[in-house]
């Protein structure tokens, strides 16, 4: 070994480094009402807790609940429900029978969960790219064609699956709460 100069990037001056993933801000429209909905459309039940500024949740197996980062912007916290209850649905390997038991790599399941978060984001008007772009892309980094194309049938029926699950329970919610949407709105 032999020593050698280098710098912290707050020494350095430029342009901003790209990041991968971005941390997601903003709001999203009755986001109470839409909480209550992805509750009702997950396979087990949600906590807030205080997790890791890098962690913005997870699902247990073992305890069979999804817990969430409290604190995060209402955009991120839905993002990360989404891709949990992903998770929840589809890499529960206790609870399958072992017909349908397949265990993925780590990187398909990452994979899979963000991306129908990204779907299921974005149908409700809910912008994650600047998340979920590169999320994928760190996952998918070494993984071989054939084993994502498998995938794209499982994320398609997956987040058309949630999909209507909010829709439903959103328009339940909405009745229990007497709350009226505009005639506009789509969910």
């Amino acid at each position: 070994y032999k020593p050698v100069v280098v710098f912290d990037v707050q020494q350095t001056a430029g342009k901003p480094l790209p990041e991968l993933a971005a941390n997601l801000t903003g709001d999203v429209q009755n986001y109470e009402v839409f909480m209550e909905a992805l509750r009702r459309s997950a396979p087990v039940p949600i906590f807030f807790e205080k997790l890791a500024e890098n962690m913005d949740g997870y699902f247990s197996v073992d305890k069979q609940r999804i817990v969430l980062r409290e604190g995060m912007s209402e955009v991120q916290t839905v993002s990360a429900a989404v891709h949990e209850i992903a998770h929840a649905k589809l890499h529960n390997y206790g609870l399958q029978q072992a017909a349908e038991r397949k265990h993925k790599s780590r990187n398909t399941e990452e994979v899979e969960a963000e991306s129908i978060s990204f779907m299921v984001c974005a149908y409700f008007g809910i912008e994650t790219g600047a998340n979920s772009f590169g999320y994928v892309a760190t996952w998918s980094k070494n993984a071989e064609l054939p084993e994502f194309r498998a995938s794209l049938d499982t994320i398609s029926k997956t987040a058309n699956g949630i999909i209507t699950d909010v829709e439903k329970h959103f328009a339940e919610v909405c009745k229990e709460r007497g709350i009226e949407l505009p005639k506009d709105t789509e969910y």
